[in-house]
């Protein structure tokens, strides 16, 4: 899927703010295939989790915030997941980061994904609130006032009492 996109990708002396322009035209395309998009987004991900130098500043400075924000609405359960792991990264960030997330409407959208079937896709989920309540009042507010416990315990409890 990433195949126009190698050369400049594998481009060693490309920085990751071109490699990341590249990204961020495609992602922004509405006639991307969602294999593609899927690719894009791993690789976003990727590149935020990577311990040596993750790419945070960078992914936050060039505008991604609000495209992964409504990629976790996705018909794709992959893309979502990248999605919710991409925010988990970006909420572990700076403080002012969960304050982007939370303008951009992020918290009922992880919310919302606490109703999917898919375990993992739930326990990204909390792991993304998590970082945002912890960093921002703001956010832990809002959290706790949207009557989360239901859904959470669904996550926590009941697959273990099935």
């Amino acid at each position: 899927a990433l195949a126009p996109f190698q050369k400049i990708l594998n481009n060693p002396s490309a920085s990751y703010e071109e490699k990341f322009n590249v990204v961020l035209k495609a992602l922004f395309n509405p006639a991307i295939k969602e294999d593609l998009l899927f690719a894009l987004m791993e690789l976003i991900r990727k590149s935020l989790s990577s311990p040596k130098n993750p790419q945070t500043d960078l992914v936050m400075r060039l505008g991604f915030a609000p495209k992964i924000v409504t990629l976790l609405d996705s018909t794709s359960e992959n893309i979502r997941k990248e999605a919710a792991w991409s925010i988990t990264n970006i909420a572990a960030g700076k403080d002012e980061y969960s304050t982007v997330l939370r303008n951009l409407g992020v918290i009922p959208k992880l919310l919302n994904l606490l109703n999917y079937p898919q375990q993992d896709l739930k326990e990204q989920a909390i792991c993304a609130l998590g970082h945002l309540s912890s960093n921002e009042e703001a956010s832990r507010n809002e959290i706790i006032s949207s009557n989360f416990i239901k859904p959470l315990i669904s996550v926590f409890v009941l697959p273990k009492l099935q």
